[in-house]
């Protein structure tokens, strides 16, 4: 019964994470090119930044855009997520490289908290598009 409590939570949780990212995507389709998971593991793949300044460019083409917005959250909103360094080491030198942010959360996160982290990430996509 404890595991079937378990699924539905992070079936419900995932999904309200989703639609919330999903709007964001929205907001900043220049920024946000895909939002996908299951159950409350997600990712939220880049855009290359093709449209942005030189730092946001090379940090969007090379991959590491996700160790730069983590790194935002984590020192201004005490949140962390994940930015994979594979991402990093994938090969091709000088070409574009996916940058995905993995966001995998416990079970029992509150929809507060989730919408905090939207909220940060909001506040961190309005920076690099104001740096356009």
């Amino acid at each position: 019964e404890n595991n079937n409590f378990l699924l539905s939570e992070a079936k419900t949780k995932g999904i309200y994470l989703r639609e919330h990212l999903s709007k964001l995507k929205e907001k900043f389709p220049k920024i946000v090119k895909e939002i996908r998971g299951k159950g409350l593991i997600t990712g939220l793949e880049f855009q290359d930044l093709s449209d942005y300044g030189p730092l946001f460019r090379y940090a969007g083409r090379q991959g590491f855009i996700s160790l730069l917005v983590t790194s935002y959250i984590l020192k201004h909103h005490r949140i962390r997520v994940l930015a994979p360094l594979t991402t990093l080491f994938k090969g091709n030198p000088g070409k574009k490289r996916e940058s995905v942010l993995r966001i995998q959360p416990s079970v029992f996160i509150t929809n507060e908290e989730i919408d905090k982290l939207v909220d940060a990430l909001d506040e961190t996509f309005n920076i690099i598009d104001s740096n356009n």
